[in-house]
């Protein structure tokens, strides 16, 4: 039977700012606009391989934090979802958004996660006696202070092995005309690849229908986009941005939407989905990642064409 005594344990008490608590290498960034918000709200918990996000049922009371670092997987967590998390500095910080955090150091590698809960339903109702009871300020800290603590979070991690070499992909942004009329479409295209080519050929070996020349560019012409500058660097938050538009010329018709992430070194594209579609599982298509200062480059001879073509 496997050793389940864990290496180190490390516990929190905290009211999480934003209803969330996070978990990364204490060089990634985290907080409100960390792309695995949206997975969080869905499913407790969720990773975008660089930061741990955990959503929490309310933000008045106190909430309990314990990390436990094993040496191998725990055979108690066989049937929770695991979760991948780099931490190429062997530094994690835990804490939420604007509040506070505590430091763990772990060995530098990759790791799995598992998050197990308890207390949620409970601290959940007894925010709303709270708020329901309460007639002075005087009121409410007592209320608080008299309830135990109750929404408790345990995040058992175990290390995987190194963190390796990202492979990057390379991207343009051929900007071509899409008809006899000289309106002019933006496609963007990875390692030499249309993406358009690259979407139609998933979406046909998937299965999906319809399916194969569904996709174009986006049109600036037909649909302000702004600067295209800030348009491929994403929106605020967990929207999407339209990489690709319909076949027909209407960016909303049929577009591919994708989460578009970037740091000082890196512009990721994933997450992608047919909004028109939304039980299609597009989570085989990509990622891609991108040098930040090879894509900005790209993005740049971009704008210039399209202000010499307006």
């Amino acid at each position: 039977m496997p050793d389940d005594r864990p290496l180190a344990t490390h516990r929190m008490i905290t009211v999480p700012d934003y209803r969330l608590i996070t978990l990364n290498d204490q060089d990634k960034d985290a907080g409100p606009g960390s792309p695995s918000l949206e997975d969080a709200a869905r499913n407790i918990a969720a990773s975008d391989g660089y930061t741990l996000v955990i959503s929490v049922t309310q933000d008045l009371l106190p909430v309990g934090i314990t990390v436990t670092i094993q040496d191998t997987a725990p055979h108690t967590t066989t049937d929770i979802p695991h979760l991948h998390l780099e931490c190429p500095t062997g530094q994690l910080a835990l804490g939420s958004p604007t509040g506070s955090t505590i430091g763990i150091d772990v060995e530098p590698g990759t790791y799995s996660i598992a998050v197990e809960h308890q207390g949620r339903d409970a601290a959940s109702a007894r925010r709303q006696e709270i708020l329901h009871r309460y007639t002075s300020s005087d009121d409410f800290e007592a209320l608080v202070d008299a309830t135990p603590l109750t929404e408790q979070y345990t995040i058992t991690m175990w290390r995987t092995g190194d963190v390796q070499d990202i492979d990057q992909n390379e991207v343009q942004f051929s900007y071509r005309p899409r008809d006899e009329r000289g309106v002019l479409e933006v496609v963007p295209r990875v390692d030499g690849t249309p993406l358009t080519d690259l979407i139609d050929k998933f979406e046909t070996d998937a299965g999906m229908r319809p399916s194969g020349d569904a996709y174009g560019g986006l049109v600036p012409q037909f649909f302000r986009f702004g600067p295209m500058e800030d348009h491929f660097h994403g929106r605020p938050g967990d929207a999407k941005t339209p990489l690709l538009g319909c076949e027909c010329g209407e960016w909303g018709c049929w577009p591919l939407l994708a989460r578009i992430t970037t740091t000082d070194d890196l512009v990721i594209w994933d997450a992608f989905e047919q909004p028109h579609r939304p039980a299609r599982d597009y989570t085989g298509f990509g990622p891609f990642r991108f040098d930040r200062h090879r894509y900005d480059d790209a993005l740049g001879k971009l704008s210039r064409a399209v202000d010499e073509g307006s």
